[in-house]
Parts: C-alpha cells; structure tokens; sequence
C-alpha cells in the first residue's frame, strides 16, 4: 500500500505512465469505453466512502453509459448502496482477498479468506444480467463447487 500523504489529482495527473502517457481521469475513461462499446468493470474500494457509489452512479447516468458497466466491490454495503440506487445495475461482490501471514515478514506469503456462507444468497433476488461473483482463481480450483454455485444461482 501506499505510505504517507495519498498524491493530488494534479499529481497523479503529472505522472508519465509509460509511453508518454497520462493517468486518465475516470470520467475520461468512461467516455472513452463508452464510444468504444467496452464493458466497464469499476471497483470500489472498500475504504471508500459509500457516498462514492452515489457519484459514481450519478456520473454514469449523466453519461448514460449505465448499460455498458458493472459495479464490483469487497464491500457488501458499497453494492447494497447500488442496488438502492440503481436496481439495474449489474453487480459483483468480490471475495477471497489474501492477507499476509505475518505482517512483518512479507517472504511467508498469504493466506486467502474463504466466502461467506451467504455468498450468494445475499444478493438472490437481485437478478440482473451482468450480476457476476468474482473469486480467486486457485480458489476455485481448490473448490470447484464454487463455480457451479455460482452458476446455478445465475451469477
């Protein structure tokens, strides 16, 4: 993670990337899939604000580019805020997020959460195409049933 003051707009902005280029700005990045008819997958972190998703939600209408996106997050009340706003809108919680086994010596490696018993059923009656759940990949190899879950549950 970062450490010390998070950069200004100004700062990321000034950032060369590679190639000569630019940090975007998110609304730029929008238009620019949108024009470009790119399905738009945003994840909002779970240290934001719920407030976020009212502005996120608010810029994609003001846009209408509501159809050609999902919204994703490890926050359960960032997609409920969501659904609240836009019941349309397609979703996907994302699970299993890895921590390190000892914070203080990174070389042990991660540990990975396992998903909620309600994983799925949380979010049942929201049943709107592009409704997705994003997992681990060794995840679901490890436990395969995951996949079919999800599946028969139209996520």
């Amino acid at each position: 993670g970062l450490s010390g003051p998070l950069p200004t707009l100004a700062q990321w902005q000034s950032n060369i990337v590679g190639k000569g280029e630019r940090v975007p700005l998110f609304s730029a990045v929008v238009d620019l899939c949108k024009e470009r008819h790119v399905h738009i997958n945003i994840e909002i972190k779970p240290e934001n604000e719920v407030n976020v998703v009212d502005d996120v939600i608010e810029m994609l209408r003001q846009k209408r580019a509501t159809d050609n996106c999902k919204i994703s997050s490890f926050s359960r009340d960032i997609l409920k805020r969501v659904m609240k706003l836009d019941r349309d809108m397609p979703i996907a919680p994302v699970y299993m997020s890895g921590k390190f086994r000892d914070p203080n010596d990174k070389s042990k490696g991660l540990v990975y959460d396992m998903v909620p018993d309600d994983y799925l059923t949380w979010f049942a009656s929201h049943k709107v195409q592009g409704d997705a759940v994003h997992l681990r990949a060794e995840g679901i190899l490890e436990h395969p049933q995951l996949l079919a879950e999800a599946r028969s549950c139209g996520k």
